[in-house]
């Protein structure tokens, strides 16, 4: 299996995962020896674009076989139409054959799993990058408690400048 080709320089977007379907990707990383999880993501999308591929040449050799059934050939003989049929036959059972040995199973769940990954709204990138200490902005920011508004004085509400809170006030009567 070819890995994916190195030294193109794209822009990296953050793909979430769930916990199970990111095993399934460094699984699939082991087994075929790819560096990361970016590789083994842009190999699935390759024999995902090869099995496409086949499947339209598939569907043309079954085209020119439905042709040769139905024309009766004037130019040649009768066995070399069913000497063609026969290499097209072959050819197309060829064809069927590649496109169930580029595991279907694999690229069926990992398109699922890119599904899930965008719908599921997970943080882990799929692809490891250097560690960044976390910003002050990224921090987790600890939600402030709700105060009971109905307590407070006319005065301390408009001192708090707590949008809202005067009217809470007046309309709570």
């Amino acid at each position: 299996m070819g890995a994916p080709e190195k030294g193109k320089k794209e822009a990296l977007a953050n793909v979430r995962a769930l916990v199970s379907d990111a095993e399934t990707i460094r699984n699939l990383q082991d087994k075929w020896s790819l560096p990361n999880q970016q590789s083994v993501i842009r190999y699935l999308i390759e024999k995902s674009e090869q099995v496409e591929a086949l499947e339209r040449q598939l569907i043309e050799k079954e085209a020119q076989i439905q042709e040769l059934q139905d024309k009766p050939n004037q130019d040649s003989s009768v066995e070399e139409n069913q000497q063609l049929k026969t290499e097209l036959q072959e050819m197309t059972e060829e064809l069927q054959t590649q496109a169930a040995q580029l595991q279907e199973q694999d690229l069926k769940a990992m398109i699922r799993e890119l599904i899930r990954q965008e719908l599921q709204g997970m943080k882990e990138p799929i692809v490891p990058t250097a560690e960044v200490s976390p910003k002050e902005s990224e921090k987790p920011k600890t939600p402030k408690p709700e105060r009971d508004w109905s307590t407070v004085s006319n005065e301390e509400l408009w001192a708090s400048k707590a949008r809202g809170a005067t009217d809470e006030q007046q309309f709570s009567f």
